[in-house]
């Protein structure tokens, strides 16, 4: 089996679903903006044509003599919706996917003569815990969960990526805000980017039923977006026009048509994407947005859209086995105008689908707001280099050459080939994914579940009579009592 060359992880374990419901960052490929001499750009072969220009990284041409490089990931075990699902991959096959790992791979192993291989045990922060402390060098690179990255972080089990002269992190291929947001007392413990697309499958979007939108003879909803009149306000008064008791008991309920599906992670996909954050990193400290004038008018704006039972259904009161696939069937069965989720879905859930559909960005909250922004969920994975690495340029050199040919490979034929060609299904879609993929908001308080926040928000919804700025009020000093202390726990690491 040759599991032990190709990184197939970086697709395969990315791309499949979790159970859970379901940048700046990178679009379509272009040419790292910046600084120039980070990274050489040279033409793109002809047969490559959804690449405007090939990148290479900026690191040296090294002989590492057929070094094992290993990275220790979660793989696909217990996973029970695999999509893109290629655990092996010995040569070209055909499948667009499959060759981009396999040109990918091969081309990092051939410019630095190393053997890439992954390790996939059930924990993986506790596997690599041990090797740290055990400083056995098992594992080059890391690519976790979100939560996980922050737990062997903060417990000085990975290595400050701004430590190690070969990450180029303004470079196209690493996630911008990301780095942004996670940039804590000068040091950056993990990334995402190019290097995986599982990040890109968890961000928050809508999508819409095409033959719904004719037959209610509704606006052209790309025309929305793009004039910048794509709101919370436009969306609800589109779904309104729509839900209907179409089994005629007389209640509205999972059984029904409805104009939009959404679910209690709706709420804070809505609040960030008015452009909010519970917690805000300024490069020179940590802020709590939460509570403010402002988060505190569109919480309670929020709650009111998602609580109102008359036009929106929330996907978390289905009754069923699995209520995630259920919520996926209520669209694919014509019975949703917009459904409000992660990305992920499109891809999982609807490359079958009999009628068609499109996707937007999440709405803004109102047409003043400056542009879109894409709501990050927490369990997204994200990038590190285990702190035990006894040569650690090598493990960076490997890890951005692998990045930046994701860049040139991974990342066009997911976005040019796989989405344009197998799941949407018109050309208004790509510059929707420009703007949904090129617009990502992180935000660590609601990744990390800070003092409290989330939960602050969204339990407003069980609330007969919700008070948003009591319930963010009451978590305040919770919350910065929590980021005085993540702030010196940074500051504490080497």
């Amino acid at each position: 089996m040759k599991t032990e060359r190709i990184l197939s992880f970086l697709i395969s374990s990315l791309l499949l679903s979790y159970a859970a419901a379901c940048g700046e960052s990178q679009s379509s490929p272009t040419a790292p903006s910046g600084n120039t001499d980070t990274a050489q750009v040279t033409e793109a072969p002809e047969e490559n044509e959804t690449t405007a220009a090939e990148v290479r990284a900026n690191v040296p041409d090294s002989d590492f003599d057929g070094f094992s490089y290993v990275i220790i990931t979660k793989g696909n075990e217990g996973q029970n919706i695999k999509y893109y699902l290629n655990a092996d991959a010995e040569s070209e096959n055909g499948d667009t996917i499959n060759d981009a790992i396999y040109r990918r791979n091969l081309t990092v192993e051939d410019r630095f003569n190393v053997k890439i291989s992954q390790f996939e045990p059930s924990d993986v922060a506790a596997t690599l815990k041990k090797s740290v402390a055990a400083g056995d060098d098992a594992y080059q690179f890391c690519i976790v969960s979100y939560a996980s990255s922050y737990t062997l972080a903060t417990g000085g089990y990975l290595l400050n990526m701004y430590d190690l002269q070969y990450f180029d992190t303004d470079a196209a291929w690493w996630d911008q805000d990301l780095k942004k947001q996670m940039t804590i007392a000068g040091k950056l413990f993990f990334d995402s980017g190019d290097i995986m697309l599982y990040d890109d499958m968890r961000v928050a979007c809508s999508y819409f039923n095409k033959g719904l939108w004719e037959n209610y003879g509704l606006e052209n909803p790309y025309d929305l977006v793009t004039s910048g009149k794509w709101i919370m306000d436009k969306m609800k008064e589109l779904g309104s026009d729509v839900t209907s008791d179409i089994d005629g008991n007389g209640v509205l309920d999972q059984y029904d048509l409805w104009g939009i599906v959404s679910e209690d992670g709706g709420v804070s996909d809505f609040y960030h994407s008015a452009g909010l954050r519970q917690i805000i990193n300024t490069g020179d400290t940590l802020e709590i947005e939460f509570g403010s004038e402002k988060a505190v008018e569109v919480g309670a704006r929020v709650i009111e859209f998602v609580s109102d039972k008359e036009n929106v259904f929330n996907a978390n009161k289905i009754k069923a086995d699995d209520i995630w696939k259920y919520a996926s069937q209520i669209f694919q069965e014509d019975r949703a105008l917009i459904r409000t989720s992660c990305f992920e879905n499109i891809p999982r859930d609807y490359r079958s689908m009999d009628t068609d559909f499109g996707v937007l960005p999440f709405p803004k909250y109102n047409e003043t707001q400056d542009k879109y922004y894409t709501p990050v969920r927490a369990d997204g994975y994200a990038a590190s280099v285990p702190a035990s690495v006894q040569d650690p340029d090598r493990a960076a050199i490997i890890a951005e050459s692998l990045a930046a040919e994701s860049y040139n490979f991974l990342k066009p034929a997911f976005y040019d080939i796989s989405l344009q060609g197998k799941v949407l299904r018109d050309n208004e879609s790509e510059g929707m994914l420009d703007i949904i993929f090129g617009s990502k908001l992180y935000d660590i308080g609601y990744i990390f579940s800070i003092g409290g926040m989330t939960a602050a928000l969204e339990g407003q919804l069980s609330k007969k009579s919700p008070d948003v700025a009591s319930a963010m009020a009451k978590v305040k000093d919770k919350a910065q009592t929590a980021v005085d202390k993540m702030v010196a726990t940074f500051e504490s690491l080497g």
